[in-house]
């Protein structure tokens, strides 16, 4: 019913909507060149993005949810206390056919994808192998258009793995969804 549609789209517009959360990643730019039909490499070539997924995700928190209304209706909505923690491997490349000078690793960074980036009620800071960074908005040059947050890891990449832990203090209503991207989640 459109009234219905009417009170949740405006509680929602307020508080926070339907959250996804998809990530951590690491995503590394490198130059993609083309190769022709003889296997040899052309001039062409353009710059691509490697997305590299955690060895180990985990995802934990807390929900506290009380209900909105307008009208007669009854919206849910909730407050989100979530810790994110984890490990990657330094991205590899190597069983790719890619020259080393072509990856761009001081363009590299670690981004989250936040459906409903504006309900972040706090910014976090991300602990890397015991050091802090800083969050900056947007899911990062891959993701220029998406919502989220994305930290610069250039130098922070020297090691073989890396420990990584975060808060995401976030509202939202009717719904969450976490996507189960580490290799153990």
């Amino acid at each position: 019913d459109k009234t219905r549609q009417d009170a949740i789209k405006e509680v929602t517009a307020k508080w926070g909507m339907a959250q996804s959360i998809i990530g951590p990643t690491i995503v590394v730019p490198y130059i993609n060149r083309q190769v022709d039909s003889r296997g040899q490499r052309q001039m062409q070539s353009q710059v691509t993005y490697a997305t590299f997924l955690p060895e180990l995700l985990k995802i934990s928190g807390r929900i506290d949810s009380e209900l909105r209304y307008r009208g007669i209706f009854e919206i849910p909505v909730y407050k989100m206390s979530l810790n994110l923690s984890g490990r990657f491997l330094r991205p590899d490349f190597s069983q790719w056919s890619i020259e080393p000078n072509d990856i761009f690793w001081d363009r590299a960074y670690l981004s989250i994808y936040v459906s409903d980036a504006p309900a972040i009620t706090k910014s976090p800071t991300l602990s890397w192998n015991n050091k802090e960074l800083g969050f900056l908005p947007g899911a990062g040059e891959i993701g220029s258009s998406q919502q989220g947050i994305h930290v610069k890891l250039a130098g922070h990449l020297d090691r073989e793995s890396f420990d990584f832990s975060f808060p995401l203090e976030l509202n939202g209503s009717i719904s969450v969804f976490f996507t189960p991207f580490g290799r153990d989640t």
